[in-house]
């Protein structure tokens, strides 16, 4: 009892001591100034989507980050792969979106791969829809076309990527006017036997150089800029790593690099945005009827 009494005293000198220091000082604890905000945490601040310039990366699993260079699955992704390097080369004020599938080709139907639809005309509308408004879109399909079993000539595949090209141009999802990279992919080496997927690739590597002079011409046509990946890096030899058809993380480095570089070119307005389309204007929009399309 002789405890709690004493507690009741000391409390009772406390609030004693508050009460005469608010009269001495003519403050009451209605006037004490609020406590100061705490620190915004990072989720806190709000971008408006107007100040951001938006960059689309339109491609396959080099796109992806497939990691081919360490032991492991499938699922191993590089953690800088090109579109995030790019990003950082970027710095802020771009939002850098990375849409990236493995064993995507620019418009065909590829019969061993049934998962999902790796047709990258197929799948284009939807992607760019849902990341509008888009300042800039990288296409940098082509190396999947290079398979055997699709039999596609340069020159085609070449033109498939200008087909999406084209297709982008004409759709409602840009801020103001059209801006497309076509890259030309980086040339492939032939794979080692332990590739898994080595057949798939056979004949690939002696196609691939002939690629970049055809996009380069069909970029020209449309009035997109181009790149060709070729002239940033090259593909290690499969024999001290890889499998020949992957990016190393220095390629991931070196290509985001050349690519943000272009793409500050396209912003600042130095490429000549007026020529939009050429003689690839007839070409038909997406959904329209290709022999090597299957219409679902």
């Amino acid at each position: 009892m002789d405890s709690q009494k004493a507690a009741l005293v000391a409390a009772g000198a406390a609030a004693g001591a508050v009460a005469t220091y608010y009269y001495a000082c003519g403050t009451s604890e209605a006037e004490k100034p609020p406590p100061p905000p705490p620190p915004a945490d990072a989720t806190d601040v709000v971008i408006c989507d107007e100040d951001v310039q938006r960059i689309v990366c339109y491609g396959d699993s080099n796109t992806w980050g497939l990691d081919a260079f360490t032991p492991g699955d499938a699922m191993r992704r590089f953690k800088h792969p090109w579109p995030r390097v790019l990003a950082r080369k970027l710095g802020p004020g771009y939002d850098v979106v990375s849409e990236g599938l493995n064993g995507r080709t620019t418009m065909v139907d590829d019969p061993f791969m049934s998962d999902y639809d790796v047709n990258g005309r197929r799948t284009l509308p939807p992607i760019l829809h849902s990341h509008k408004p888009i300042d800039v879109l990288v296409i940098m399909l082509g190396t999947n076309d290079l398979k055997k079993h699709l039999n596609l000539s340069p020159q085609l595949i070449a033109r498939g990527a200008a087909t999406l090209a084209n297709d982008a141009m004409r759709m409602d999802v840009w801020r103001s006017a059209p801006r497309v990279l076509l890259v030309c992919p980086v040339n492939i080496k032939q794979p080692p036997p332990s590739c898994r997927f080595a057949y798939s690739f056979d004949g690939g590597a002696a196609k691939a150089p002939a690629c970049a002079k055809h996009y380069r011409a069909e970029a020209d046509a449309l009035g997109v800029a181009f790149l060709d990946a070729n002239e940033a890096t090259q593909i290690p030899d499969p024999r001290h790593g890889g499998d020949g058809i992957h990016l190393s993380s220095q390629n991931c480095a070196e290509l985001g690099a050349a690519v943000a570089a272009k793409v500050q070119e396209m912003l600042t307005g130095s490429f000549d945005e007026k020529k939009l389309t050429a003689e690839y204007s007839s070409l038909p929009v997406a959904g329209g009827k290709s022999p090597r399309i299957s219409q679902k």
